[in-house]
């Protein structure tokens, strides 16, 4: 480019060398400059924009990396002592970290700096209601309403689920269904509005707004969510109505029925005041979470009973002044004094120095407050607007299944109760009251024993057989098994292992198409005896569940895998109505023979009324089973299902038309 210009420049102005030399050099430091900007450019973007402290902490926060986010809000908070915001972001990290003491104090600092902070508000609101303060809770989501916020419907539902939760049924009511009227897929007021109904012994209303779809999920923020407005320990409704776990399941106790769910409840704490009076000594001026700069006069109240000498004044634990005349007024330079949020406190000091009165008040000094710039104020509201997102009550979709058994209970359709209260179940035992919700539904049908029920050979005398297959269901061998059976007209029981029935619920189907029985081999196939009680429950809850959502009808039939079987599983499979299949003859011990020799020795040994374990899967049973299956026809053999060959009664309840992900939905 240079000679280029040098060309031209040559073929212009011919005669003017020094011109041309002149040009030629100022050309070339042109071009220099030019890619010393171009590399200066280059460089920027490879380090990447500078994000602001503020929008870094949010950051953070959103991607569940709370102790980095509280250090870099409290480092925002240092840099400028008077930024509210920083101040509430630093308490939702500490709350979201579990601080929940710390995380209140911030957010009440934050509104000591800025009383119209909302997600300061709603920091509070959240904090609160963590610790079982729930009308202190309602209170604080309820200022944050008097604000102009696009969280207001949102803000609305936690006030329709904390008056919920209080009893305050009627409000509630009105406030949710505001609240559906501009959002009807809000999952929250949804179920307030049908805790409600509920309260109000309304069920088919409850049904009818419990109908309703599950709405999309919230975005991808932290948020805390909520516990039962009626059946959590520290609700008007759960206390007015006696649901404490133990006593609900007194009447079961025949049925080896215990309680198993411990569920702490929240004890009610007074909130703190910072500016709380001792001994009737006040600071009368500057009122609490004034903003004062300069030199201020602090006027201190005193009881004319109250016999002092002087009384002192500390501002952040320094002192600062003292009086012995009333009425006391002093005056205080909050210049020597960092900006933020300080402690003046006053000591009253009687004879012989003894600290008679103490009181103090927080107030915002600013001495070296300025006009923010619109980006920095752009940037606090942002963020300001992420913290409301985040402080917001999340409703829990599960709570919708307990919600729907308990009005099909109050309605009188306890089968589909069961459904419900078991896909809740499934997915939480431990949420409150839903052990006991489901066991009482079962005792309503009349399916738990009053002993266990166990099966360990085929009643009466004959040639009977029951072919028994354990896992699955197989994508490859479970239609190979039943094209086999199908040859020769045998019918037998299928005991699914609950996350295989879930990734293949069509092959469930087709089991049960085909005419075969199912049961309940466990959802995971582990050792079942070295879980607790509780997660045995969950274990056959959850397979049962599967099985019915894919067609298969509601199983009582149990196995557990390996055999590892003691008192836990026992009550547990008791409790919810199975009765455990064992077995005389395994397909197992044949691990080191040939496919011929299996078949004849089990032949040998096949005597009457055998329970016969094979496999829904790669062991000796594929190889086997053709080898096994014509010469039991030719024997003579009758060869059908466990409860065709037993006592044992399946157990047919009506199937909902719509039940799953990510909730419950009633038809």
């Amino acid at each position: 480019m240079i000679d280029a210009l040098h060309q031209v420049c040559l073929r212009s102005i011919p005669a003017n060398r020094i011109a041309i030399t002149l040009l030629r050099g100022a050309c070339q430091v042109l071009v220099l400059v030019a890619m010393g900007v171009q590399a200066t450019v280059a460089a920027a973007a490879s380090a990447g924009p500078v994000m602001s402290p503020l929008a870094e902490g949010g950051r953070l926060l959103s991607a569940g990396r709370y102790v980095e986010a509280e250090t870099v809000f409290r480092q925002a908070a240092e840099n400028d002592s008077l930024c509210a915001v920083s101040r509430a972001g630093q308490g939702a990290a500490l709350f979201f970290s579990g601080q929940v003491e710390a995380a209140e104090e911030q957010f009440r600092q934050a509104l000591e700096l800025d009383p119209n902070c909302v997600s300061a508000m709603l920091g509070q609101g959240v904090a609160r209601y963590s610790r079982g303060r729930t009308q202190e809770a309602m209170v604080a989501y309820r200022q944050a309403l008097a604000y102009h916020t696009p969280y207001r419907d949102e803000i609305r539902a936690c006030v329709a689920h904390l008056a919920c939760m209080s009893g305050f049924y009627q409000a509630a009511e009105i406030e949710a269904a505001s609240v559906l009227e501009a959002d009807d897929g809000a999952e929250l007021a949804l179920q307030v509005l049908a805790s409600c109904y509920l309260a109000g012994q309304r069920p088919d209303d409850a049904i009818r707004v419990l109908a309703r779809p599950i709405g999309e999920a919230l975005a991808a923020y932290p948020g805390l969510t909520t516990r039962s407005a009626l059946f959590a320990p520290d609700t008007a409704y759960y206390v007015d109505h006696g649901l404490e776990e133990q006593v609900r399941l007194a009447a079961l106790d025949r049925f080896g029925v215990r309680p198993t769910v411990q569920v702490a409840q929240h004890a009610e704490t007074a909130a703190t005041d910072s500016g709380a009076e001792d001994d009737g000594l006040s600071i009368e001026w500057p009122a609490s979470g004034s903003k004062v700069s300069g030199a201020i006069e602090v006027a201190v109240g005193v009881p004319g009973d109250l016999q002092l000498d002087y009384i002192a004044l500390l501002l952040d634990d320094r002192f600062v002044g003292v009086s012995n005349a009333r009425p006391f007024r002093m005056y205080v330079d909050t210049r020597n004094c960092p900006d933020g949020l300080r402690e003046l406190r006053c000591e009253a000091y009687g004879p012989g120095g003894r600290i008679v009165g103490r009181t103090s008040r927080t107030v915002v000094v600013a001495n070296g407050s300025r006009t923010l710039m619109a980006s920095e104020t752009a940037i606090r509201a942002e963020v300001d607007l992420f913290l409301q997102q985040c402080l917001l009550l999340r409703a829990d979709p599960l709570l919708r299944s307990q919600l729907s058994g308990h009005a099909l209970m109050m309605a009188g359709r306890p089968a589909e109760a069961v459904n419900a209260f078991e896909y809740g179940f499934s997915y939480n035992p431990r949420l409150p009251g839903l052990r006991a919700d489901l066991l009482l539904a079962y005792h309503e049908l009349s399916l738990l024993h009053d002993g266990p029920a166990e099966l360990h050979r085929l009643d009466g005398s004959g040639n009977r057989i029951a072919l028994t297959f354990d896992d699955g269901p197989h994508p490859v061998l479970t239609p190979i098994l039943l094209d086999l059976l199908d040859r020769y007209g045998v019918k037998a029981t299928f005991l699914l292992v609950g996350k295989q029935a879930e990734t293949y619920p069509e092959l469930v189907k087709l089991i049960a198409d085909r005419g075969h029985e199912l049961g309940n081999h466990s959802y995971s196939h582990r050792n079942l005896s070295a879980l607790s009680q509780l997660e045995i429950e969950r274990e056959l809850i959850m397979t049962r569940q599967i099985i019915r959502r894919a067609g298969g009808g509601f199983v009582t039939l149990f196995r557990p895998p390996g055999g590892h079987y003691n008192s836990s599983v026992r009550q547990a499979a008791q409790i919810t109505g199975h009765t455990t299949v064992f077995w005389n003859e395994n397909i197992g011990n044949y691990e080191h023979h040939t496919p011929a020799e299996a078949c004849r020795i089990m032949l040998d040994k096949m005597g009457a009324s055998n329970i016969v374990l094979l496999h829904n899967g790669y062991d000796k049973t594929p190889e086997v089973l053709p080898l096994l299956l014509p010469q039991l026809v030719q024997r003579g053999y009758v060869m059908d299902t466990v409860s065709a060959l037993t006592g044992h009664q399946p157990v047919s309840l009506e199937d909902l038309v719509s039940l799953g992900p990510p909730g419950w939905q009633l038809p």
